[in-house]
């Protein structure tokens, strides 16, 4: 039997959109047209993204359906034997054997040991870069942002974790690819992605002269760009001690060409990737502040820390060390571009639909489109499902990019925020 091997593709998490509404408000009036056009161009995104969504669940299932449906080709049944034959430097974690001989089937095993074999790799990775650069001076923040998403923290478990989850508990049953908001879209992306690569796996081997045919290449990293509308390109180098790990645009014009020489991390989500930015014209992912960016077509890519500065400059009552460090040069002329396209709203009453609502302390901040104040008591409908009123104007309407750490939030969303927040500064920028 020719050997297969299993994922050699490395997938690093990002989010899920959450597409039910968050609030009742009879008075909010979403028609496109009726709005202000930085305001109806977010409501723009976050309804394009919630369509995207649904086509990259559509293509993954179509996929998978059509390789289920080709011959099959007979798994040992100690699958560690098979997959210490065919997988190269085969490790998993203590306790995944038990674990993968719960699935179900042959395909959702073999999803569950690529998922494994996954989360194996990356935790060396963050290993090797923490022990090396324990200050995480030589990684970009926004990368271990991703990486500690997708491997889970002390309080809430991680991407790769809820996918084996979802396989062992979900797959074949009435729940599989249900109530898909939030985090779960996200899950069910990565499980729909191992489980076609299974099924491709347990499909009768090709021959040699076959292997560079298009069936085979459905699973590298061009197809997923070519094919899935949210998927973040990134690439990392990982070879002896270098462990530094760098999240950036990878050059894709064209048929979107991979550097064989590094890692490429693909970044699935449903609308929020940290440090996410435009990927020549196209949204692939987006965070919060290059998400207001395209949205109120600034010049510049917005940080919440460019944007404060630039309310300083316009007369914000704070000052510099109230929200960071002082300003590079580059940075200085950002902010000088910024002053140039926006003013601060110097009072809270005249805010107005498609404002830049920003929050920010010396070490991170946040940012929102303005939608507006509650003219009538808001319902929030929290994620167990009960309703909370919102009477004050303490509280507003908008729309951000963001994902919470429980999982409640992810994607591009509509929602309640409240204007003032301990320990950050808040102020309001317009569009000129």
């Amino acid at each position: 039997m020719k050997k297969i091997i299993l994922s050699a593709t490395l997938l690093v998490t990002s989010t899920s959109l959450a597409n039910a509404s968050l609030f009742s408000n009879d008075e909010l009036d979403l028609s496109v047209g009726t709005l202000n056009p930085i305001l109806a161009r977010a409501v723009n995104v976050m309804q394009t993204m919630s369509q995207a969504n649904e086509r990259d669940i559509e293509t993954l299932q179509a996929a998978f359906t059509t390789q289920m449906g080709k011959p099959q080709i007979l798994i040992p049944q100690n699958l560690y034997d098979f997959a210490q034959q065919t997988i190269p430097n085969f490790k998993l974690p203590e306790g995944a054997k038990a674990v993968i001989e719960n699935a179900s089937s042959d395909e959702a095993q073999i999803a569950i040991a690529g998922v494994l074999i996954e989360k194996h790799e990356i935790m060396s990775s963050r290993d090797c870069y923490m022990k090396e650069d324990p200050s995480n001076t030589g990684t970009t923040f926004e990368l271990r942002s991703s990486v500690n998403k997708l491997l889970g923290t002390s309080q809430f478990s991680g991407i790769l974790d809820d996918t084996v989850t979802m396989i062992l508990n979900e797959y074949n049953t009435d729940q599989w690819l249900q109530n898909l908001t939030a985090n779960r879209m996200t899950v069910a992306k990565y499980a729909l992605y191992y489980l076609l690569e299974a099924a491709q796996m347990l499909r009768t081997a090709l021959s040699e002269s076959d292997t560079s045919s298009e069936e085979t290449a459905q699973l590298s990293p061009e197809f997923a760009l070519r094919n899935l509308n949210l998927v973040y390109p990134a690439q990392y180098t990982f070879e002896g001690t270098n462990c530094r790990m760098t999240l950036k645009d990878t050059s894709l014009e064209g048929s979107y060409n991979i550097d064989k020489n590094v890692r490429t991390l693909l970044v699935p989500n449903a609308g929020y990737v940290f440090g996410g930015n435009l990927v020549y014209g196209k949204i692939k992912g987006l965070d919060c502040s290059s998400f207001v960016s395209y949205v109120a077509n600034s010049t510049v890519r917005m940080s919440t820390y460019l944007m404060a500065q630039a309310a300083i400059a316009m007369g914000a009552p704070f000052s510099e060390s109230d929200i960071g460090w002082p300003m590079s040069d580059v940075e200085k002329v950002e902010v000088q571009i910024i002053s140039r396209e926006f003013d601060l709203v110097q009072d809270q009453n005249n805010i107005q639909p498609g404002d830049l609502i920003t929050w920010r302390s010396p070490k991170a901040g946040h940012t929102a489109v303005f939608m507006s104040w509650p003219k009538t008591s808001l319902q929030e409908v929290r994620p167990d499902g009960s309703a909370h009123p919102i009477y004050n104007t303490t509280h507003f309407v908008g729309i951000d990019a963001n994902r919470e750490d429980d999982k409640s939030k992810e994607g591009v969303n509509e929602g309640i925020f409240s204007y003032e927040r301990n320990g950050r500064k808040t102020f309001a920028l317009r569009r000129k």
